[in-house]
């Protein structure tokens, strides 16, 4: 693009830095590129909770927070996030596919969900109750949570095992 003039007559910087996947640090990395690198716009950060921490931040310093790598539904909300656009279909759109595939093609279907406790994991279990309705409580026999720290989900996933469920929906 630059080669070409770069867009309406100015030059492109592509500025990347790595956070780790950390929301701390993408705080950190965010603070800089505003602050001391002056961007005009970040473009594609990764992640539901890292983009959860810089969001009100680039909202309130009126810079242009596109195309999330994040499918959660509160990208969505144009009056908390002016400055924000996602750009994946949602987690819970996605949660009710996956719904209406299970009641399609599982006779007598019985579901575990795992998700991570955020706002990227709870717009699953969301989508399937959108979904399910008044048969939540006939067809969901465990639902069970984890926190991104946590070093495995291997008893989130016992539990789903050991609840009956012939149907697992993990969001992780």
């Amino acid at each position: 693009v630059n080669e070409q003039g770069g867009v309406a007559g100015h030059m492109i910087d592509f500025i990347s830095l790595d956070d780790g996947y950390s929301p701390p640090k993408t705080v950190e990395q965010v603070r800089r590129l505003v602050e001391q690198d002056e961007v005009d716009f970040c473009f594609q950060n990764l992640g539901t909770p890292c983009n959860s921490a810089i969001a009100e931040y680039l909202n309130r310093k009126k810079i242009p927070h596109l195309f999330v790598g994040s499918g959660a539904s509160k990208w969505a909300d144009i009056k908390k996030y002016p400055w924000t656009m996602g750009f994946q279909p949602g987690y819970r759109t996605e949660a009710q596919i996956y719904a209406k595939h299970m009641l399609a093609n599982v006779k007598d279907p019985k579901l575990a969900i795992v998700y991570q406790n955020d706002d990227f994991g709870k717009d699953y279990p969301l989508g399937v109750r959108d979904i399910l309705g008044n048969d939540w409580d006939k067809i969901v026999v465990k639902t069970a949570s984890y926190e991104t720290n946590d070093p495995t989900i291997e008893s989130q996933i016992v539990e789903a095992q050991n609840s009956g469920a012939n149907v697992l929906l993990a969001a992780a």
